[in-house]
């Protein structure tokens, strides 16, 4: 941010597209090359494209965004005056999943769409079946991703919940924008969040795991009974999962 204006950089990374991504993705960067910078991070994975991302960015806050992904059109500007109006916090809004058009009229509260004074209470209500969070909808300051560390290159599942529950504990406060949204389309099933398969469970009860980190915040015992839910919650799932 220069003199109150808000200078945009736009980081694409090409994780091993097959269409005409990479042609669409240059046409535009020709276009704005002020703002656009694209690089190829040949087919490493979700995780290993949004570090390779930040790696390259230069932003004091981090706006990380999915193909799938789309944001409301003053999403960024209202989360960025809100982030500057609150040191140390990190911003949240809502989400709406859609097919083919975007649609703020389809977004369906969940009760952790809220701001919080302790970060760690979003994590508990999320964790006690509140709600769940989505990639686009934050907007994190890059000094909290330094503390935290960058994306789990290693997990195939809740990768965004792993991260963003490191992140989370280096904040001071969420600042919920409302009016704005990060918007989702419905997954295909060959994503690799739709995938059923053994190494997919592996992950997901591994990020569950890793989620045992909080603890060295915030070992109540409602950070327990919350963490605790979460496997009961993976074994109700997955008891049989040698099905598979």
């Amino acid at each position: 941010i220069i003199n109150n204006l808000a200078i945009l950089e736009i980081i694409v990374i090409d994780d091993h597209s097959t269409d005409d991504s990479w042609k669409i993705i240059e046409y535009y960067k020709n276009k704005h090359p002020e703002i656009i910078r694209s690089f190829k991070n040949k087919n490493k994975g979700a995780c290993s494209a949004r570090n390779y991302g930040y790696e390259q960015s230069k932003g004091k806050y981090i706006q990380f965004m999915d193909s799938d992904d789309m944001l409301s059109k003053d999403k960024l500007a209202i989360q960025l005056k809100e982030l500057n109006s609150n040191p140390g916090a990190v911003a949240n809004c809502g989400w709406v999943h859609f097919e083919e058009e975007p649609l703020s009229d389809d977004y369906i509260p969940q009760s952790i769409d809220k701001s919080y004074l302790d970060p760690i209470n979003w994590l508990l209500d999320s964790w006690n079946g509140g709600g769940m969070g989505q990639t686009g909808c934050w907007l994190i300051p890059r000094e909290l991703i330094e503390k935290a560390g960058l994306w789990n290159e290693s997990l195939l599942k809740n990768q965004d919940g792993e991260f963003m529950a490191r992140v989370l504990c280096q904040a001071t406060s969420i600042v919920f924008s409302k009016n704005v949204f990060s918007y989702y389309r419905q997954p295909n099933i060959g994503n690799v969040s739709q995938q059923v398969s053994i190494d997919s469970v592996k992950s997901l009860l591994k990020s569950y795991k890793l989620y045992e980190h909080v603890l060295e915040y915030d070992s109540r015992l409602e950070v327990r009974e919350a963490l605790a839910k979460n496997f009961n919650a993976f074994i109700y799932v997955n008891w049989n999962t040698s099905r598979v």
